[in-house]
């Protein structure tokens, strides 16, 4: 090690400290050793160490001096911990308001469920009993008003189980809508508790095709026949299980 080398460790650490270890340490103790320039320089460094040890150790530090750091410590923590917690109910208590604004935002503007009354529905199907008249005025109701007379004349209304609703049929293209058209049901209770139901849908002409049923295969529940309007703009779809709906559904002939 050079006396550069040297003198620049000197600067930087003590040679009795813990600062320098290994073979550096080595390194200088040898060149001390056998350099009286660097060996001096390091005397005045010890002595200087010493004198400011000594003059550290001699000031007298004021009776509760720990104590108060402690506590003033601990007072800085708890300050913190006040801070923070005031934050919290602060940004606490804003999340509360917009939940609270929020839920009076959605009562307020979400309109109420529509309701269903049970008796009205009862009455429908235990007391009402419409004729086609009746089931004309019914379906101007769900089409929006105007005239129709489309009702079919060719049954008899005593079987008629409420009132006439909008029933969405499949086989259509996949290109159209969802076909919605009027539905009647007629129930007619047989003997010894057996039943025959009909469904007949009022399919209109100029937007639908009805294709003719073939009923080739008897292993169907449910078996399908069709009559048209007088006018031929509306087609009659029925679908009826148990007899067929001519033996017990079809009006009389008038003469």
């Amino acid at each position: 090690m050079d006396c550069n080398s040297a003198r620049l460790l000197l600067q930087f650490v003590r040679i009795d400290g813990p600062d320098l270890d290994g073979p550096e340490a080595g390194e200088l103790d040898t060149h001390l050793a056998g350099c009286c320039d660097c060996s001096a320089l390091a005397q005045n460094h010890r002595r200087l160490d010493d004198h400011l040890g000594r003059a550290m150790r001699a000031v007298e530090v004021p009776t509760g001096l720990r104590e108060q750091i402690f506590h003033r410590l601990a007072a800085d923590r708890s300050d913190r911990q006040r801070h923070w917690l005031a934050i919290g109910l602060r940004v606490s208590g804003i999340a509360a308001a917009v939940l609270l604004i929020l839920w009076g935002w959605y009562a307020f503007y979400t309109p109420p469920p529509p309701i269903v009354y049970a008796e009205s529905v009862g009455q429908t199907y235990n007391i009402s009993r419409l004729d086609a008249e009746g089931v004309d005025a019914e379906l101007r109701k769900l089409r929006g008003g105007g005239s129709l007379n489309i009702a079919p004349t060719f049954v008899r209304y005593e079987y008629l189980v409420g009132s006439p609703a909008l029933a969405v049929l499949p086989g259509v293209h996949e290109s159209k809508g969802p076909v919605k058209v009027p539905q009647l049901v007629f129930v007619h209770q047989k003997d010894r508790g057996r039943t025959n139901v009909a469904w007949v849908y009022i399919v209109p002409n100029s937007q639908y095709r009805v294709e003719e049923p073939s009923n080739s295969d008897h292993g169907y529940e449910f078996r399908t026949d069709i009559r048209k309007s007088p006018r031929n703009d509306f087609t009659y779809l029925i679908m009826y299980q148990g007899d067929h709906w001519q033996s017990w559904l079809a009006a009389p002939v008038r003469d």
